[in-house]
């Protein structure tokens, strides 16, 4: 649980009518806390310890609170290939925006498998290094944008130069000085093109998601400490929403949504209900957020979308016991 329950943000007039749903939405939260954020389970061996030891580190110094946040710096400095790591994990997350398919697994595992080759662009980014880094991917991944992909890789190296030549920081140290969520994605901008698009805010969120919470890779020191993660705006994806309707979680919303009341009904019949993830995304957020740690909440709901509910694996699933199994919502 977490040290703020959803109960007690929500009135004894609701409290009991949504009481069944609020299980749901926190059951889904709590399998976050248990799941590792994809792009850390795919870390090649070299730097797979980072994470682990930063997260230590953390803990350690949230205990004494009396030591300051340049202190921490210096505890984070000295984890071997932090540096490494950080502008690894933001590569991938960066360049993911090329797939055509989003199969960010294979993905990720890919880019893992070429590590070696990827090193000495990561060490160095210099703009010459693209073109190679680029045909060594598109060999391993064929269904990849490589026109975007090459953009892509040369505003990463635009990003990275400019953290590091420009502000004076590495990037791992940069990530630290960021108060709200609003200032490091406005800030995370620097890796990518100025025209954005959905899936360039999709991959700014899932930056934002790894380094801003004490469960992940926690960079976004002062985020974390403020409690802004609690402010992050969930993705709302296909996965995530797949789950939230499926499991019954939508249903916390049922007494102030109008929408959630009416699919709520359609479910009564009995009949398919198909659902399109657009029109849904203000829900999904809005649960995301009821549930108190929408980043927990959101890596909870994918990974049960993506491994279970759209597979149908309702006998293997972690919230079998109490999902409400609405199996005839179909997302689109």
């Amino acid at each position: 649980m977490d040290e703020i329950s959803i109960r007690e943000r929500i009135s004894k007039r609701k409290l009991k009518e949504l009481e069944r749903y609020i299980d749901i939405v926190e059951n889904i939260r709590e399998h976050g806390r248990t799941v590792k954020e994809m792009v850390l389970q795919y870390l090649p061996d070299d730097i797979a310890h980072v994470p682990d030891r930063v997260r230590e580190l953390f803990n350690e110094f949230m205990r004494k609170r009396e030591r300051s946040l340049s202190e921490l710096v210096i505890m984070y400095r000295n984890v071997p290939r932090i540096e490494i790591a950080t502008r690894y994990v933001i590569f991938c997350l960066c360049t993911m925006a090329a797939l055509r398919d989003f199969r960010v697994e294979r993905y990720f595992s890919t880019v893992r498998d070429i590590y070696a080759e990827l090193l000495p662009f990561l060490d160095n980014p210099e703009y010459s290094h693209v073109d190679r880094i680029v045909k060594i991917i598109e060999s391993k991944y064929e269904n990849i944008d490589k026109q975007f992909l090459i953009i892509l890789s040369l505003k990463y190296a635009h990003g990275v130069r400019k953290v590091s030549k420009a502000y004076k920081k590495e990037v791992f140290e940069w990530i630290m000085t960021f108060q709200t969520i609003e200032e490091f994605e406005d800030n995370l901008r620097v890796f990518f093109m100025k025209k954005s698009s959905e899936r360039i805010r999709k991959c700014i969120r899932n930056i934002v998601r790894v380094f801003s919470h004490r469960t992940s890779f926690p960079l976004a020191v002062n985020i974390i400490r403020r409690g802004e993660y609690r402010r992050y705006i969930s993705i709302a994806d296909m996965y995530t929403t797949l789950t939230t309707f499926r499991s019954g979680a939508f249903l916390i919303m049922k007494l102030d949504s109008e929408k959630v009341r009416k699919i709520a009904a359609e479910l009564e019949t009995g009949k398919e209900v198909i659902i399109k993830t657009e029109a849904v995304k203000g829900i999904v957020r809005s649960v995301a957020k009821l549930s108190l740690d929408p980043i927990l909440y959101e890596r909870g709901a994918f990974d049960i979308g993506y491994r279970y509910c759209s597979k149908n694996k309702c006998e293997e699933c972690p919230i079998s016991n109490i999902c409400l199994k609405y199996l005839n919502i179909k997302i689109k």
